[in-house]
């Protein structure tokens, strides 16, 4: 066995699919506890581009990326207001 099967056999069970009963669980656990969440919508202006793009040049770059498949690359190359603005959507 090759070093690339063993690291592919090894890290296959890293994340792996629920069953369809307990995804639903899960599901239903998570809308239940979000119906009653509250944002505090004065804490949408305390993030600003400045503070993101600060962020964003502290990120290492040549890292893997994570369950989102995002990399610091990716992030990088996106303009701090884009962020921002997806973030603060995300906040809503």
């Amino acid at each position: 066995m090759s070093t690339a099967d063993n690291f592919t056999t090894i890290f296959s069970f890293v994340c792996v699919h629920n069953s369809p009963e307990l995804h639903e669980e899960h599901n239903k656990h998570f809308y239940g506890q979000f119906v009653q969440y509250v944002g505090n919508s004065c804490e949408h202006n305390l993030i600003s581009v400045e503070l993101v793009e600060k962020c964003i040049k502290q990120l290492k770059k040549g890292k893997a990326a994570g369950m989102d498949q995002l990399a610091a690359e990716h992030i990088s190359f996106a303009h701090p207001i884009y962020l921002l603005f997806n973030f603060r959507s995300y906040l809503k």
